[in-house]
């Protein structure tokens, strides 16, 4: 609440120390657009049952808003805003692992001040977004990106092309971009404000600062502007625990193909692993406090490629490959699928049935930690494993009652778990957009995807577009 409050009487001294009685502030209309939408889930129970039915079939009725909009308060002083609702209401009670019933949301996801001291530069102070990035599927450029506060019932399908687009949250801090002629240059100071004690529990819980600003982050970009076929970016993130170099390009190999390229090397994990040590002493009914923790001086170094084609009528067919060194091999994840069939019932074999039943309560704990770190990894829009192909097409039309669709399929080639979404999109109005899709996760139980079981979910929906 106190920065909240620092913010808010900063932005407000700010602004009238820059604006002239004489100057009338002038704001756009905005934008955004409200929906709602009713999403059916098929679940199978897969590997876990941590204390009662981890997951259960249910429906949900998902309403939702996005807004943003912005107001010169001054000729060099602009203020900026963007944030989402949620309401997500399910028709039963879910399953141990599938959160809450009833679930609300609301995020700032960007809310800052600019000023413009020249043409081509632009400091900006407050909640800011930096991102980068060519790919459809995973962003090595994407340096600072904000672990997700959506919530574990049901999401919002608002971008099926971006799924993840509707939570993108920034981070406090400032900001400065500069427009040169050999390019774009940009730098941010994202300050720790402060730790995040939560991090064994769902993400869904943290408060705001702890998915955004609980490190320091000092982050830097240039993209050339020399080529007219290609735009090379490179970009670097320094952080207490986190530091990396990245170098990406995109561009036409012809009218109609578009080859991308990005890598990063990186000192230190993205996300938190699981210990195989301390896996294997759970194995053993050893007593083990947190078996999770990131190593902040491992190298680590991740690359993706990418082709897209267009056709003469606008359809999009594309294929990319995702690898990186940080992922579990295939020897940890055998060690990690076997504590999890331990810490979910198989730590019992062959005990008497009172002890079993002692210590149900203490291994409930540990398969709940497990899906929640698993949880919040994936929140942080993160692979953990080694090698991916994704394969994805689009149409996209603006006329009236056209249908527009999407299709994409993500499979992990160690294990071959897949992720299939589809999704049909038409304007019946200026204003009324309907839309369907469906989300299919499968795989074996031993499989990144279908560890969680078997998961379908079904969608349509209405959005009216402001």
């Amino acid at each position: 609440m106190n920065n909240r409050l620092s913010l808010t009487v900063c932005a407000v001294l700010i602004a009238h120390g820059y604006m002239s009685p004489a100057h009338a502030m002038s704001c756009n209309s905005g934008r955004g657009y409200v929906g709602t939408e009713g999403v059916g889930a098929l679940k199978s129970q897969g590997l876990w049952h941590p204390n009662g039915e981890a997951f259960r079939d249910n429906f949900t009725i998902n309403t939702y808003a996005a807004a943003s909009g912005s107001c010169m308060l001054a000729d060099n002083l602009k203020a900026t805003a963007s944030g989402v609702l949620q309401y997500a209401s399910s028709v039963r009670e879910p399953g141990v692992l599938d959160g809450k019933q009833n679930s609300a949301l609301a995020i700032a996801t960007e809310a800052y001040l600019t000023y413009t001291p020249s043409e081509k530069v632009f400091i900006d102070i407050g909640k800011i977004k930096r991102s980068n990035g060519f790919m459809f599927s995973m962003n090595p450029l994407d340096l600072l990106r904000n672990t997700s506060g959506h919530p574990r019932s049901a999401t919002v399908n608002a971008d099926s092309n971006n799924p993840n687009s509707f939570y993108e949250e920034g981070s406090i801090g400032v900001g400065g971009t500069v427009y040169a002629d050999s390019g774009t240059f940009e730098l941010a100071a994202l300050p720790k404000l402060t730790t995040n004690d939560s991090f064994r529990e769902s993400a869904e819980k943290w408060s705001m600062l702890e998915r955004t600003n609980s490190t320091n982050r000092f982050y830097g970009a240039f993209t050339t502007s020399k080529f007219s076929d290609f735009n090379p970016t490179v970009n670097m993130v320094a952080g207490s625990s986190y530091n990396a170099l990245g170098l990406g390009v995109s561009g036409y190999v012809n009218d109609n193909l578009i080859l991308s390229m990005e890598s990063a090397v990186a000192r230190g994990e993205r996300w938190r692993h699981l210990n195989m040590e301390a896996a294997t002493a759970i194995q053993q009914y050893g007593n083990v406090g947190d078996p999770f923790g990131q190593n902040s001086r491992r190298l680590t170094a991740n690359l993706a490629v990418g082709l897209r084609y267009t056709d003469s009528s606008r359809t999009e067919y594309g294929i990319e490959y995702f690898g990186q060194t940080e992922g579990y091999s295939r020897s940890e994840w055998r060690n990690y699928f076997k504590t999890v069939r331990f810490v979910n019932g198989g730590f019992a074999a062959g005990l008497p049935t009172g002890l079993g039943a002692s210590l149900a309560p203490l291994y409930g704990q540990y398969a709940n930690l497990l899906a929640v770190e698993t949880d919040n990894a994936n929140r942080g829009n993160n692979f953990l494993g080694k090698h991916y192909i994704t394969l994805f097409a689009s149409s996209k039309t603006e006329q009236l009652r056209k249908v527009g669709w999407s299709v994409s399929s993500t499979t992990s080639l160690a294990d071959g778990g897949t992720v299939l979404k589809a999704n049909l999109s038409t304007s019946v109005s200026k204003n009324t957009v309907l839309h369907a899709g469906t989300s299919f996760s499968f795989g074996s139980q031993q499989s990144e995807f279908g560890q969680f079981g078997q998961r379908k979910t079904i969608y349509a929906g209405v959005r009216f577009v402001i």
